[in-house]
C-alpha cells in the first residue's frame, strides 16, 4: 500500500476498472515494487552472508580449540577463555575468507533459485491470474478451469516488463465446472481417499492409477534461499499441479452410469 501510494498521482488510471486490468498503471506499480523488491533481496542476502560469516567464527574457533559457544563478556568482544590475539586472528581470516568463500556460495544459492523460480514461473501466467481475480470479484468466474501451473510468482521486474512490453490477456475457456467428486479428487490426499465413494478411492491409492503422478508419499519444502529468516511455515511445496482436464476425463469413466453419485454410505439407506 505505501507503494502504491507513493506512484498514485503518476498513475494513468486505476489499476483496475471494473475488473479489467489497467497495463500501463501496472507497468508503474510493477516497476517501483521491482525497486522495493531489490532491496529487500539485498537485505536477505547480506542476512545470510552474517550467518555464514557467524558459522565460519564458530569453525575457526573450534579448530583453534577454544569452545564456540562459550559466552561473550558484555564489555569485550573476546569469548570467555579466548586469547584475544585468537579473535584478532579469526577476524582477519574471516574478512579474508567471505568474499572468495561466503560470497561465493551464497551467490551459486541466489543464482540457483533465480533460475529455479525462472523455470517455474511466467510472468504472463501471474498476470493472467491477477485478470482473473479481478474478473471474479467484479464480475464473475471468467474460466472454471484455469489455474495458475507454477508454484512460484515472478519477480516484480520481470512483470513490469510484460505489462511494459503490452501484455494482454489470453481468451478465456467456455469448459464448466469440474463436478463435485472431480474436484474432491483434484485436492484431496490419498490418506483421505475414503470420503469418496468406492470407485473413485483407487483413483487416489492405486499404483495403477493414472493420477498417481499427483500423489507422491513425499513432497520437498523450499525455504527459499534469499529469505532473510526462512522459516518452514513460509516454505514452498512444490506437489505436482492438477490438470483439470485429464483429472477430469479419468475421473468421468467413474461416475455412477444412471444414478447419482454418493459421497456417504448412509445417503443409501432406506427407512
Amino acid at each position: 500500500m505505501r507503494i502504491y501510494r507513493s506512484v498514485r498521482r503518476s498513475l494513468p488510471t486505476y489499476l483496475t476498472n471494473a475488473g479489467e486490468l489497467s497495463v500501463p498503471a501496472l507497468a508503474i506499480f510493477f516497476r517501483a515494487l521491482a525497486v522495493e523488491e531489490e532491496v529487500a533481496i539485498q537485505n536477505a542476502r547480506e542476512a545470510r552472508r552474517r550467518r555464514a560469516a557467524a558459522r565460519l567464527r564458530s569453525r575457526k574457533a573450534a579448530a583453534a580449540g577454544v569452545d564456540p559457544a562459550a559466552d561473550t563478556d558484555a564489555g569485550s568482544s573476546s569469548a570467555v577463555g579466548r586469547p584475544a590475539e585468537i579473535d584478532a586472528e579469526i577476524d582477519t581470516e574471516i574478512h579474508a575468507e567471505i568474499d572468495a568463500e561466503i560470497d561465493a556460495e551464497i551467490d551459486a544459492e541466489i543464482d540457483a533459485e533465480n533460475e529455479r523460480r525462472r523455470v517455474a514461473s511466467d510472468a504472463a501466467s501471474f498476470l493472467q491470474g491477477l485478470q482473473w481475480c479481478a474478473l471474479y470479484y467484479f464480475q464473475g468466474c471468467p474460466d472454471w478451469r484455469w489455474h495458475l501451473p507454477y508454484h512460484y510468482a515472478p519477480r516484480a521486474s520481470e512483470l513490469a516488463a510484460a505489462c511494459e512490453a503490452g501484455w494482454r490477456p489470453e481468451p478465456w475457456s467456455s469448459d464448466g465446472p469440474l463436478a463435485p467428486l472431480h474436484q474432491l479428487c483434484c485436492v484431496l490426499p490419498p490418506r483421505s481417499a475414503p470420503l469418496l465413494p468406492l470407485s473413485y478411492r483407487p483413483l487416489l491409492t492405486s499404483a495403477t492409477s493414472p493420477l498417481i503422478s499427483y500423489f507422491p508419499e513425499k513432497v520437498s519444502s523450499d525455504l527459499g534461499l534469499i529469505s532473510a529468516h526462512p522459516q518452514p511455515i513460509t516454505a514452498t511445496h512444490p506437489a505436482p499441479l492438477h490438470e483439470p482436464r485429464r483429472s477430469s476425463s479419468t475421473t468421468r469413466a467413474r461416475s455412477t452410469h444412471g444414478k447419482p453419485s454418493c459421497c456417504f454410505p448412509s445417503c443409501h439407506s432406506t427407512s
